[in-house]
């Protein structure tokens, strides 16, 4: 019996491990031939940087590649099982041509398409990226076009580890005048912060203490259901399309 909810959806993470644009195709013909109606397209995580825009090369230039580059000038640091060279799934983007076309063939099988840039945590790639970009306008004199879009506070001294053992570089200061312009809040679907209470109810600390939190927000209900597949340890475009369809389907029916 085919669920009444309005939303059947599918999430696919792209910055740990890049796949194809044929294989996001082949996906969007799967999912509408099972009545699927949103794809929740994951672009930008600490592991990489997926998609192109115009204007800041870094963030394809460096934050799109892993390779062994101790100073993350030209690339991210390997992770993942990627390795020293820039020759497989952990690099790779979407020019913003791949893009369009990809919500157009998505629209064409009545599928809408929610990308996600992640921010203000979960930023390394897109730190690292414009850090590189600050080096190189420094370097050409000019400090004003170099801290537009620098994302990194100078004067943050804190010692920091995010859940994935980055440090301060795995997320941007939206107070800063780099990370107001890069975050600008106008343009943000939503906020993580709705679900901090949900979150904290199966979290803990790093010392393994539970949370505790309240939400005095209405619950509206689920709106539908959403296929996940989290991409760390899935390495080529065979093994994704492997992954995704027993799940895919179940929550299809």
């Amino acid at each position: 019996m085919r669920s009444t909810l309005p939303i059947a959806a599918h999430f696919l993470m792209w910055p740990v491990n890049f796949h194809s644009k044929q294989t996001v195709m082949r996906l969007l013909d799967q999912m509408a031939a099972w009545m699927m109606n949103r794809f929740h397209f994951h672009l930008s995580d600490d592991e990489g940087w997926r998609i192109e825009i115009p204007g800041l090369p870094e963030l394809t230039d460096v934050g799109t590649k892993r390779c062994h580059d101790l100073t993350e000038k030209r690339c991210l640091l390997p992770q993942l099982g990627s390795g020293p060279l820039s020759d497989n799934n952990g690099s790779g983007y979407f020019r913003r041509a791949d893009y369009i076309e990809i919500v157009k063939y998505a629209q064409a099988r009545h599928i809408q398409v929610i990308p996600q840039i992640d921010r203000p945590a979960h930023a390394r790639a897109a730190v690292i990226a414009m850090e590189a970009r600050y080096q190189r306008l420094m370097k050409a004199g000019e400090p004003e076009q170099a801290s537009a879009y620098r994302l990194i506070d100078p004067t943050d001294g804190a010692n920091t580890t995010s859940v994935q053992l980055y440090d301060r570089t795995s997320y941007l200061n939206p107070c800063i005048e780099g990370g107001t312009r890069f975050n600008d809040e106008r343009k943000i679907f939503s906020f993580a912060l709705d679900n901090l209470p949900q979150n904290a109810e199966t979290s803990v600390d790093r010392h393994g203490n539970v949370f505790s939190a309240k939400s005095e927000k209405p619950w509206s209900g689920a709106y539908g259901l959403s296929a996940q597949l989290w991409s760390e340890t899935v390495r080529t475009d065979a093994q994704m399309e492997h992954m995704i369809f027993p799940r895919l389907f179940a929550v299809a029916e």
